[in-house]
């Protein structure tokens, strides 16, 4: 771009150009913005000279820098938020209730003001503030505009209601302090869920009794030789075998986010596990899917009853009382 021939306005004349490396400030939103920009500078007399990529690119980097440090939304990030919700840019502008064109400037390079920075950023990270921005200016839309946004309202409050299920899930599992009881691992939820979709995916029909079973005898023995468990879940003795605490919010976590489905066995009492998403191998290292793959083998064929009745004769099973957690230290005599 060195020794481009350029129209110089003080020279009156088409002279050779070059470019120079400079500290510049740019105002923006009142705000002043310094950047290392390119100029360039006329080769006769030195002269600023006006060229229209350079100087579209530097005042660029300024909106840039302010955006990064104001963190406001950049041109992407503002036609995402508005297509999240199926809206055409009129509709947008009509349910934050500023101008269409304003919107078309935002998603095409425009800074916004302080004011519509607050109503883009509230439409992209908070959904309360979208359904009651929605209730008001719902008559302001056009009739698909309209569809669309209750279509996209329907599926945000559909993934809030997963998102609270996880959490809670999330929550609960971090009450117990002592790290005995979770095999000295944070809870995981990513390999608690790839372990279960490994589980159903090689195991037909696997019931929700035997899963529980599995899970256990996955963390006891990973701990056995390593030392941690897998997942980061603690056990607690019921009945009918060491069962995942807090197991019915497990299910329904994994649920909620459609990674499987449960459905009853048709010739007899009890419901068996159906993957329903594609199982990432890599949320685990060699160890665990030694560990894993070891568990399979074991117990693919035995029935529900005997997997119970086998984790009855467990010591740690045995040492705890009913509805007490189970400890890790047990699986150094794990059979």
């Amino acid at each position: 771009m060195n020794n481009e021939i350029f129209y110089c306005e003080d020279c009156k004349d088409d002279v050779s150009t070059y470019i120079e490396d400079r500290e510049e400030t740019f105002n923006v939103r009142g705000e002043d913005i310094t950047i290392n920009s390119q100029v360039r500078v006329c080769d006769h007399h030195h002269h600023d000279i006006y060229d229209e990529v350079l100087d579209s690119k530097n005042i660029e980097m300024a909106f840039e820098k302010f955006r990064w440090e104001n963190d406001y939304l950049n041109p992407m990030e503002i036609k995402e938020t508005r297509e999240k919700y199926g809206l055409s840019q009129r509709g947008f502008a009509s349910l934050l209730g500023v101008g269409s064109a304003s919107i078309a400037r935002y998603e095409t390079g425009a800074v916004p003001t302080k004011s519509h920075h607050t109503l883009l950023k509230n439409m992209r990270d908070n959904h309360g503030f979208v359904k009651d921005l929605y209730e008001i200016n719902a008559n302001k839309l056009k009739r698909l505009d309209k569809q669309r946004m209750e279509e996209r309202l329907d599926h945000e409050d559909a993934q809030s209601i997963i998102e609270e299920t996880i959490q809670l899930y999330l929550k609960k599992t971090q009450i117990e302090t002592d790290p005995i009881y979770n095999g000295y691992i944070k809870f995981n939820f990513d390999k608690l869920m790839n372990l279960i979709i490994y589980f159903s995916k090689n195991i037909g029909m696997l019931s929700k009794t035997k899963l529980m079973k599995l899970l256990f005898y996955t963390d006891f023995r990973h701990f056995k030789e390593t030392g941690l468990s897998v997942t980061g879940l603690s056990y607690k003795k019921l009945p009918y075998g060491p069962v995942p605490n807090h197991h019915f919010l497990m299910l329904d976590s994994l649920l909620e986010k459609e990674a499987i489905d449960i459905v009853p066995f048709d010739s007899y009492e009890g419901e068996y596990i159906v993957p329903l998403i594609e199982l990432n191998m890599d949320a685990f290292d060699k160890d665990e899917l030694n560990i894993i793959h070891s568990v399979v083998t074991d117990f693919k064929y035995t029935n529900a009853q005997n997997i119970s009745d086998h984790s009855h004769e467990e010591e740690g099973y045995k040492q705890a009382e009913l509805n007490d957690l189970i400890s890790y230290e047990y699986a150094e005599i794990l059979k």
